[in-house]
């Protein structure tokens, strides 16, 4: 359960500390890319060892949300989330004390738990620390904490010589932002009431017998596959095809990762004009699949490229909040609407874990271009999830 209209004040720092955990459990994802080279050269790491490290937080995501969520409800939302914060600043600050491959797999699958801990938790605890009437406008600031986290990371990745020095600056970032979670953030007006094994099963029924929310969830997944495919590998492309330096490629990737903060934004804005998803979304798909399918298959001068990049994320934004704010409308009823935004994200961390597997791999065998014709298949796909059947979304 989550706060009334009756409730009688807004606690804006609760939600923007809320965002910031978000974008401490970005920074995450959004170093393993830019370290990428580092990695390479200190510890002799393949690119399909970089995918490999790349898809455990999403692989852990569509294993482990559901019990995950439960132990949230029982565990609280603040604790929950600085559970998650500390996850990542003991792995981050580990991780230079043990440079081996073995260990890097270790402390991912730490940081991978400490991140979902945090993205199932945050959401709630922002919805109930704000009115009823300010809750869009609340969620609408959390759905920008991934292309913050990870363009910050790109910017900040190439100041940096060695990728131990990252990961102590991502630890002590966790650290501040678990003390601010417990000095700052009041305990909502209500907590979320835990519901039992029977109630879950009914509810997953009805909402799979819906069928609409599983097509949205799998539509979210066919966008975080397309993003992830390019992003994961962007550096590196940057790097050894155009034999650009490594502040460069950071630099580039982090205008690219921060553009998709405005497509976020300007998703609520469309829908607020009357523009509906099954129209935004196939164009969004259709624009992401030319920009990043050009960036992969031709090769182009550097400047043409960044600006593909730049439009690819930043009409990619689209998507995520008008899939998300899609949970209201598509859930079979109220009750359902958090398992339905837990089945909406369960798409996205498939496409997570999918989009560095399959970049890592077909590039290592077949080259750059194989991941052109990933993004094009997966496009298709999200375009005729959308689409196949009318749905008044």
């Amino acid at each position: 359960m989550t706060k009334t209209n009756q409730d009688p004040e807004n606690h804006w720092i609760a939600v923007l500390i809320a965002v910031l955990s978000g974008v401490v459990g970005a920074l995450q994802i959004g170093k393993l890319p830019i370290a990428a080279p580092l990695l390479q050269t200190e510890l002799g790491v393949s690119r399909s060892v970089i995918g490999n490290l790349g898809a455990i937080f999403p692989i852990l995501g569509m294993l482990a949300g559901i019990p995950i969520g439960t132990m949230v409800l029982r565990i609280g939302l603040r604790y929950s989330i600085a559970l998650g914060l500390a996850a990542i600043a003991i792995s981050s600050l580990l991780g230079p004390l043990f440079p081996t491959v073995e260990m890097l797999y270790l402390l991912r699958l730490i940081e991978g738990f400490g991140f979902i801990f945090i993205v199932v938790s945050a959401p709630t605890l922002i919805q109930g620390s704000v009115q009823l009437a300010y809750r869009n406008t609340a969620m609408s600031f959390w759905g920008t904490f991934m292309p913050i986290g990870i363009s910050l990371m790109m910017f900040l990745g190439p100041l940096f010589s060695h990728w131990q020095g990252l990961w102590y600056l991502n630890g002590i970032v966790a650290l501040l932002a678990m003390a601010l979670i417990l000095l700052f953030v009041p305990a909502p007006h209500s907590r979320p009431k835990a519901l039992g094994l029977p109630q879950i099963k009914s509810m997953l029924r009805s909402i799979f017998r819906a069928g609409v929310p599983l097509k949205m969830a799998l539509a979210f997944g066919c966008y975080t596959l397309m993003y992830f495919a390019l992003f994961n590998f962007l550096p590196l492309l940057l790097i050894e095809e155009l034999g650009l330096g490594y502040g460069q490629a950071g630099i580039i990737a982090g205008f690219a990762s921060a553009a998709n903060i405005c497509g976020n934004l300007a998703a609520g804005w469309l829908l607020s004009r009357g523009h509906t998803r099954r129209v935004l979304i196939p164009l969004t798909f259709i624009i992401m699949i030319t920009t990043g399918g050009a960036v992969f298959a031709f090769p182009l001068p550097v400047l043409v490229i960044a600006i593909l990049c730049i439009i690819f994320a930043g009409v990619g934004g689209i998507i995520p909040t008008s899939v998300l704010s899609s949970a209201p409308i598509v859930s079979p009823n109220p009750l359902a609407i958090p398992i339905t935004v837990g089945l909406i994200m369960q798409g996205s961390n498939m496409g997570q874990s999918f989009g560095p597997l399959l970049a890592g791999w077909s590039t290592q065998f077949f080259g750059w271009t194989s991941a052109a014709w990933i993004l094009l298949t997966v496009g298709i796909i999200g375009i005729i999830l959308i689409r196949c059947k009318r749905i008044d979304i």
